[in-house]
């Protein structure tokens, strides 16, 4: 679980049903896992929303 703040939801990759619909907003409690790196600076998934 992770608390997205101004900072951190930089840092998380929005993928599938979540970035497409943009449900995730900062603040929001989400579950985050680890992935093989997407990018430079990008290795987590938002998997799950837990808090809007």
């Amino acid at each position: 679980r992770q608390r997205l703040t101004e900072n951190g939801f930089q840092d998380i990759e929005m993928e599938g049903r979540h970035a497409e619909r943009k449900e995730v907003e900062e603040g929001d409690k989400v579950r985050i896992e680890e992935t093989k790196p997407i990018s430079k600076t990008k290795s987590t998934v938002i998997t799950e929303i837990i808090e809007e």
